[in-house]
């Protein structure tokens, strides 16, 4: 199984579409999401909780610890043989849990796997757009 993580920070509704492209995939095992609230507000919390879908686990922090502390705590409560830490803005494409947990399978000598991430949605422009620093670049 595999462990998503998410942690909000009043990006509700990106994180609510980021759940939702993780619920779509097409996987033997469904993933385990787990959401970290870092928000410290009632009204983004009481939006999560009510849109989230049931098989979700939702974790409210009392105040924000950031990202790292939230992804541990969401760690020490996962359960899956492997952990995708899954920004809010994040979507999956299809299949790609299943190719990630392949890859790691595949290659036990890997202590972690990325995924290719795109700048667009027709997936023509890999991420980061970024060009090669110049001479003329540093005399700026």
């Amino acid at each position: 199984m595999i462990s998503v993580i998410l942690v909000n920070y009043h990006t509700a509704r990106h994180t609510l579409d980021a759940v939702a492209s993780v619920v779509a995939q097409q996987t033997i095992d469904k993933p385990e999401i787990i959401v970290v609230d870092n928000s410290v507000s009632d009204a983004e919390s009481a939006f999560l909780s009510a849109h989230l879908p049931g098989t979700a686990t939702c974790i409210r922090n009392p105040e924000n610890t950031g990202f790292a502390s939230a992804c541990n705590l969401a760690f020490a409560q996962s359960s899956g043989d492997f952990v995708l830490l899954l920004n809010p803005d994040a979507r999956l494409l299809p299949g790609a849990l299943s190719k990630l947990a392949d890859c790691l399978t595949n290659h036990p000598d890997a202590g972690a796997v990325g995924p290719r991430v795109y700048w667009d949605d027709g997936c023509r422009f890999l991420m980061p757009p970024s060009t090669y620093p110049s001479l003329s670049g540093f005399y700026r």
